[in-house]
């Protein structure tokens, strides 16, 4: 069976022409500001940290205790222990979109396929990012990218199979 990226380098090549120039294929350098553009670095959901890394800017580590969070897949990560008392106020620092949900509303996680109260959300360090993420991150990786507000879902979401 061929790869997608594999056909797509065959059919992308072009008709060879004695004496054309060919010219080798190079990767565009890696962003000092976005760390997950590198491919070999595995980690859960590394899509959304590279599009929440290209519009933010690294941060300094939040001013709470950090403890391991263990993860359904790869190596533990690192999230802050949050008291209730600061929630809101860091909810509304960290999410990246407006309007800030309160802390009372309910989002759909399109990772995990369950509802969560948005005052549950955790906060993961990462790389030199802070990261807002859904409850579920450990077990299924959504993170703010991947929450949909209540009215939004209706209980129904797109289900696309895993290619074989």
């Amino acid at each position: 069976m061929v790869k997608q990226k594999e056909t797509a380098r065959r059919v992308n090549k072009g008709v060879e022409m004695p004496g054309a120039r060919q010219w080798p294929e190079q990767k565009p350098p890696l962003s000092q500001n976005n760390p997950w553009e590198d491919e070999s670095q595995a980690c859960m959901s590394l899509v959304e940290k590279r599009i929440l890394a290209s519009i933010s800017e690294p941060e300094p580590e939040l001013p709470y205790a950090l403890r391991p969070l263990p993860m359904r897949y790869g190596a533990p990560t690192l999230e802050y222990v949050i008291p209730d008392c600061d929630k809101a106020a860091l909810l509304r620092q960290l999410y990246p979109f407006t309007p800030c949900p309160a802390l009372h509303e309910k989002r759909f996680d399109l990772h995990e396929e369950k509802y969560f109260k948005v005052s549950d959300y955790k906060v993961i360090r990462e790389r030199g990012w802070n990261f807002l993420v859904s409850p579920y991150y450990a077990n299924s990786g959504g993170m703010v990218i991947d929450w949909m507000e209540e009215d939004d879902c209706n209980g129904q979401f797109l289900v696309i199979p895993a290619e074989e």
